[in-house]
């Protein structure tokens, strides 16, 4: 029996030390494919200032204080496969022009620190599984590469996901033997999951993957952002707009998920034919409840307030507001009801505070330095905005009216760091050049069907029409596309199906 044991395990170590070597290998071949370079150090300090500086407050999923105490240090340097991950998602904040490409857009720079992460992350050069977790967020932070582009942020999103429930970070370690530094951090990369899960359900139309009954982890609160360690005091002190703008964030995706699950889901869709107006209703108080709870530093309606993330939080809110409102209008079927007018005009106020957000991002130079999520809110504002103009308009004379070029403008400036608004940009150029050219019909009594099938130049009341109308517009913004030339790098299909993604979550494919 004992040679029998002393051959299995010396089987098991041979197979450990092979598989030890061919990984010594790959990242041999890695660092011959340039996985190991890294930018000159003023580059670098750069990157990482920039990262802290506009990529934490959102995912504040790293140690600060720790990893610039690595990263000074020659002899216990960070991992390489969580640097270039930074790296990634900061290239799009960045100011140095020295990663921008001749017309100002960082897509070269981004996949070139995409391809150094994915092959650390490929040849599993990293066996730590919260580096690992961290850099998984960060690299689904790009989009526009060659690869899928839902495959680059939602896949790359739910991987994390899984390692972070395989790990046990979906339970409480208040009772571990964690030190306290670690357990805070759990929390902040768990809440960060979650909001990360909840707005990809939102902009890609994809389940919510993390059901927050299975999990027992305490609501992160501002001490989980306290970075001291004992005896040592942090000398990178949290900034309270960042804290509070995370607080209230987590927040209000504790609310949209709640609007998603209860309305947007196909299990609503299915077991109520008609919209659960109390339902409504509590998730509308709720809301205003949460607006109403926003601390000074990041509300809209304070002279204290930090301007660029109390805009951030805002834009996310008045979406929200937008999404659950245009819910209630889309259930309609018959004679629009008097009971709906407020929720009417609730969903074009809205729409408007996100144009003016949007207006005032682009004002200033900062609409690049937004998260990817400002498209799928200039787009809610458009179609809100679209839906006013060709029903509230006939009826309100005071209504007013959005300029196309407002999101033409933003949307181009906003695709030199993000390639997907160059996607949506094409679509909604194609969409009102169709609703302009005089395929325009008069609308009837059904307002969302009349308001797809006027854009698309489709006949009210045949589903059919809309149906096609909806492919005329998806074929129209690949065309465009194409003989613009402007976005090579993604191959039609992929265009086509993302348009369709787009639209269906908007609720336009009756």
């Amino acid at each position: 029996m004992r040679s029998v044991f002393r051959a299995r395990k010396e089987r098991s170590w041979r197979a450990s030390r092979a598989c030890q070597t061919c990984r010594y290998r790959k990242v041999r071949c890695d660092a011959q494919r340039g996985a190991f370079l890294i930018p000159p150090r003023q580059i670098c300090d750069e990157l990482i200032d920039s990262y802290f500086a506009w990529i934490h407050p959102v995912v504040p999923i790293i140690n600060q204080t720790h990893f610039r105490r690595q990263y000074r240090d020659p002899l216990a340097p960070p991992s390489m496969l969580l640097l270039q991950s930074i790296f990634l998602a900061s290239t799009h904040v960045c100011d140095n022009m020295t990663l921008r490409d001749a017309d100002g857009s960082t897509k070269t720079m981004a996949l070139t620190f995409y391809k150094r992460a994915k092959a650390f992350y490929d040849a599993n050069h990293e066996t730590d599984r919260v580096a690992i977790i961290q850099s998984m967020i960060l690299i689904g932070w790009y989009w526009g590469g060659r690869e899928d582009v839902l495959e680059e942020t939602f896949d790359w999103t739910r991987a994390a996901i899984i390692v972070a429930q395989g790990t046990g970070m979906h339970r409480s370690v208040a009772r571990s033997l964690l030190s306290t530094t670690d357990k805070r951090l759990w929390k902040r990369i768990w809440w960060t999951l979650f909001t990360r899960d909840r707005l990809l359900a939102l902009t890609l139309g994809r389940p919510m993957l993390i059901n927050l009954a299975d999990s027992d982890v305490e609501m992160i609160r501002d001490e989980d952002f306290n970075e001291d360690e004992p005896g040592r005091a942090s000398k990178v002190p949290p900034n309270p707009a960042h804290v509070q703008f995370f607080l209230r964030y987590v927040a209000l995706c504790e609310i949209l998920g709640e609007i998603l699950s209860r309305q947007c889901s196909m299990w609503a869709q299915t077991r109520f034919k008609e919209l659960d107006m109390d339902d409504v209703l509590f998730h509308e108080s709720a809301l205003a409840r949460w607006h109403g709870e926003c601390p000074a530093i990041v509300s809209l309606d304070s002279p204290e307030r930090d301007h660029f993330w109390a805009a951030v939080l805002h834009s996310k809110y008045y979406t929200t507001l937008c999404l659950l409102h245009r819910s209630r209008l889309s259930a309609v079927r018959d004679q629009f009801p008097a009971a709906l007018v407020p929720s009417r005009r609730a969903a074009v106020e809205a729409a408007a505070m996100i144009t003016g957000i949007i207006q005032g991002f682009s004002t200033h130079g900062q609409l690049r330095r937004c998260p990817s999520f400002i498209i799928y809110s200039l787009l809610t504002a458009f179609v809100i905005h679209r839906y006013q103009d060709l029903f509230i308009s006939s009826t309100s004379p005071q209504a007013v009216h959005s300029k196309p070029r407002d999101y033409w403008s933003a949307l181009l400036e906003i695709s030199r760091t993000w390639p997907l608004g160059g996607l949506v940009n094409s679509m909604l150029r194609s969409v009102a050049e169709s609703w302009e050219s005089g395929k325009r019909v008069s609308h009837s009594n059904t307002p969302l069907l009349s308001f797809v099938g006027d854009m698309m130049g489709a006949e009210p009341h045949d589903e059919r029409h809309v149906q096609d109308g909806l492919a005329a517009a998806a074929a129209a913004a690949i065309d465009t596309v194409e003989a613009n030339r402007q976005y090579p790098d993604l191959p039609p299909l992929l265009i086509g199906r993302e348009v369709s993604d787009w639209l269906q979550f908007f609720g336009v494919d009756h």
